[in-house]
């Protein structure tokens, strides 16, 4: 399979100079789509293959247009396999309700009622990938005695349930199991440092963080002018990539569906030994470069879930 060279080649005539973005939308798209599949670790729990991955990075950079193939990519696939990969694109304005499950209501003669038979699916439940473009309302959000998003995303990002239950409620409960992807996006903001202490959110996730600087970005958009203008034929020829790249996709997925859900590899402990000696590498990164032992801290809070997502 040639799909990581093919997403690449599509990725780098749509945003540019983003090569590593290009792979982190790739390794969150294979995972939305692979998410299912069981690898268990040496004591024998599974491996969460859910990936997360915060990108933070100088507004005008060629991020939206990467969202922009990822959520043209999953039309594709849906179109062959309907609903494989549900997305939701948050837009910062849903209610901390709309992102839980919700008893559905019926119509009796003393009013409208709660239906405790019935669930209707919240947009953490419902959906394989969740993309934000701007996700920086994540870390600005005040808390307070009432769940902010902010909160209820702390614990879906790590997969955990989410109970609630209200005095209306009767002692009836919803139960939210999220199992989805996400990748969000944001400049730069104010206090980062601050956020990412205090939100606990980025720490449930891969970051990346670039700060693009007038050089490049001169080279960006030399790029950006020199592909201005085109003809229909480039319009086919990029739908044509984006095929041939499902197409691949989707003979990967089918292969893993054949082979059955338990993925196995040759060479385990080769496996662990790399692992042990890139992350040990990090961690003697971290002490030897960085003199405030809070600095060591928030990145030791990294490290320490790096080891299941370096895995995936």
């Amino acid at each position: 399979f040639q799909l990581a060279k093919k997403w690449e080649e599509l990725f780098n005539k749509t945003s540019y100079y983003n090569e590593i973005p290009a792979k982190i939308f790739f390794r969150v798209l294979l995972s939305s789509l692979l998410k299912k599949a069981e690898v268990y670790k040496k004591n024998g729990t599974k491996l969460n293959m859910v990936l997360h991955h915060f990108i933070v990075q100088t507004s005008g950079s060629g991020k939206d247009q990467a969202f922009d193939l990822l959520i043209e990519t999953c039309r594709e696939i849906n179109t062959r396999k309907p609903d494989l990969i549900k997305v939701y694109e948050l837009s910062g304005a849903e209610s901390p309700e709309s992102l839980l499950d919700q008893f559905a209501t019926k119509r009796e003669k003393k009013g409208e009622i709660n239906d405790y038979e019935k669930i209707i699916s919240g947009i953490l439940s419902n959906h394989d990938l969740i993309i934000s473009r701007e996700c920086s309302f994540l870390f600005v959000e005040k808390r307070g005695e009432k769940q902010v998003k902010s909160e209820l995303f702390l614990i879906a990002l790590e997969g955990r349930p989410i109970e609630k239950s209200l005095k209306t409620w009767q002692g009836h409960k919803t139960i939210t199991q999220s199992n989805f992807c996400f990748i969000g996006t944001t400049r730069p903001i104010a206090n980062m440092k601050q956020h990412i202490v205090q939100s606990g959110l980025q720490q449930r996730a891969i970051n990346y963080m670039r700060d693009v600087d007038i050089d490049l970005r001169i080279k960006m958009m030399e790029k950006v002018c020199m592909h201005a203008y085109g003809v229909q034929n480039d319009a086919v020829l990029r739908r044509n990539m984006i095929v041939d790249f499902v197409d691949e996709l989707l003979e990967f997925y089918d292969y893993v569906q054949e082979i059955g859900t338990e993925i196995t590899t040759e060479e385990p402990n080769e496996l662990n030994k790399l692992l042990y000696n890139n992350i040990r590498k990090i961690l003697d990164d971290i002490n030897d470069n960085l003199d405030k032992e809070e600095h060591k801290d928030i990145l030791g809070s990294f490290i320490a879930r790096l080891t299941d997502i370096t895995l995936v």
